[in-house]
């Protein structure tokens, strides 16, 4: 990765976000919402199972969101995104 490519969390969500091509606000609230969870400046190679499976803890934990499972999906495509373009990586 050179030093122009996206390193932090936040930078490679406005990437995926941007390469949708439907625009689609839950989504980008979902994807959002991990973000400020994680922390925006966590790179994504610091991204540990441990720390993504608190999030997904947290999201089905609440117990009144019938969505959950949807709001997860949203945070595993962009995870699938991210490993395929090579952002995982230092």
């Amino acid at each position: 990765m050179n030093s122009n490519e996206p390193k932090t969390l936040l930078e490679i969500v406005g990437l995926y976000v941007g390469s949708l091509k439907e625009n689609d606000e839950a989504t980008h609230k979902e994807l959002y919402r991990f973000v400020n969870w994680c922390g925006p400046e966590r790179p994504l190679s610091q991204m540990v199972p441990a720390l993504i499976g608190g999030y997904a803890d947290s999201v089905a934990g609440t117990g009144t969101t019938p969505l959950a499972a949807e709001r997860l999906q949203v945070v595993r495509k962009f995870l699938t995104y991210a490993r395929k373009k090579g952002h995982h990586r230092n």
